[in-house]
């Protein structure tokens, strides 16, 4: 059987929604006002990761940089009941990834910076640890949960990809693969077929694996042009894979095509000491995702993919070839696939004639062209517009909305902005109505 069979033969999600439903613009949320109505600072460090609760609506578990672990309560009704479940080592533990056991309420998943894959019992609070490398120059980064394979699998920073039995902890006998000579610093099972394996390389490498023969490779690997922050499945068809890359763009591919469908320039500068941003999709509707911005204004933004459809001749081509993207014919050098595409042609060229051969370098939505001798140019690309956004810095929001992230309900928007977990809470017209 086919991967993809479940994918194309769904038609109606989780909730009840059928895709077209979902695709219709009548569905689509207008928010007529957005404000944050709980903030909390839980850790004495900077927060890596959260993830909110499939099982306790109004709570989220989050990952601090200094290994701690807590419990976030964001609904009102819970009456803030926050608290560290687990303490971290401090210096060294910074919790890399952290999942939910997708079928039991009371576990939870993690890697960390202590070398360590671990299953936490919020119940017993007990911490069993499934692998160690032993090595403080070896790390895992990501994990997930297979329930149909009763298996984990975890990446780390020299580029493996292990499958561990979840009840021995062992690596399952010729179920491992080398992805790259980097991090994998992210896997995701699909939410259709518990088989597929969705996998991000530092490398650029964006790759479908069947995690019955995982040590085969990916049977499909999209061409992103860069590293990534990370990659995921749309939460109800599983049909799309929304793409964050450190070089200040967002793609969108399709599963079952195999071909991009959009990619836009976003303002979200990769910085080693911040937390990376990544964009996130709205879990009720599949068009839009959100994703914080890297500027004074601490915005977070909304988008939809039909406000940027990618034109049908850059569908295949677009970001593949020259350096990330770059095409360099005679006298320009052009961004290609992009709204607002910047051009630099022959007057910046002639101070590179004498000097030799010009570089073209693309880093961050800008395009250089530098010789030997002549002054660097630079035009910086056009930044894709959301169809909504909210300031930060308006509502006494004072560090970068890193990690966004909706509720499972689609009600509440969870942010980190440094040390501090904020909600935001929305009121929202659907269908014409209040």
């Amino acid at each position: 059987m086919s991967v993809y069979t479940s994918l194309r033969d769904r038609e109606v999600g989780e909730g009840g929604y059928s895709r077209s439903y979902l695709a219709s613009t009548a569905f689509l949320p207008t928010f007529s006002g957005f404000h944050p109505h709980s903030s909390v600072r839980l850790f004495d460090r900077r927060v890596d990761t959260f993830t909110p609760s499939p099982f306790q609506p109004g709570k989220a578990y989050v990952g601090s940089h200094s290994g701690d672990i807590a419990v976030w309560s964001f609904d009102p009704s819970l009456l803030n009941d926050n608290y560290v479940l687990f303490q971290g080592k401090g210096k060294g533990g910074s919790i890399t990834d952290l999942k939910c056991h997708p079928t039991s309420p009371n576990l939870l998943l993690s890697t960390s910076v202590d070398q360590t894959v671990s299953v936490y019992d919020v119940v017993k609070m007990e911490r069993r640890i499934i692998a160690d490398t032993f090595n403080f120059e070896k790390w895992y980064c990501t994990v997930d949960f297979s329930s149909a394979e009763q298996c984990i699998c975890a990446g780390n920073n020299r580029g493996y990809i292990h499958t561990f039995d979840e009840r021995s902890g062992r690596v399952k006998p010729e179920m491992e693969y080398r992805y790259g000579k980097k991090k994998v610093n992210h896997l995701e099972f699909s939410p259709r077929d518990s088989t597929l394996l969705l996998a991000t390389s530092h490398e650029g490498g964006v790759g479908l694996f069947d995690t019955r023969a995982i040590q085969k490779g990916p049977f499909h690997a999209f061409d992103v042009g860069g590293p990534s922050n990370a990659a995921y499945f749309s939460p109800h068809c599983g049909d799309k894979i929304l793409v964050t890359l450190q070089n200040e763009r967002v793609d969108v591919f399709n599963t079952l095509a195999r071909k991009r469908v959009m990619s836009i320039t976003h303002e979200h500068k990769f910085f080693q000491y911040i937390t990376p941003f990544k964009a996130a999709w709205h879990p009720t509707v599949e068009d839009m995702f959100v994703i914080g911005r890297y500027n004074e204004e601490k915005a977070i933004d909304f988008f939809r993919l039909s406000d940027h459809p990618l034109p049908a001749s850059s569908s295949e081509g677009a970001h593949a070839g020259g350096v990330n993207g770059l095409k360099v014919t005679g006298k320009e050098v052009k961004l290609k696939g992009l709204k607002g595409t910047p051009t630099v042609g022959k007057g910046s060229e002639k101070h590179s004639k004498a000097a030799g051969k010009s570089e073209a370098i693309k880093r961050g939505g800008v395009v250089q062209t530098k010789g030997g001798r002549g002054p660097a140019v630079e035009q910086q690309a056009e930044y894709a517009s959301p169809f909504f956004a909210v300031k930060g810095i308006e509502h006494g929001v004072t560090n970068l909305c890193t990690l966004n992230m909706f509720s499972q309900c689609g009600s509440y928007l969870l942010s980190s902005s440094g040390f501090q977990l904020v909600c935001w809470v929305s009121e929202r017209k659907v269908g014409g109505e209040e």
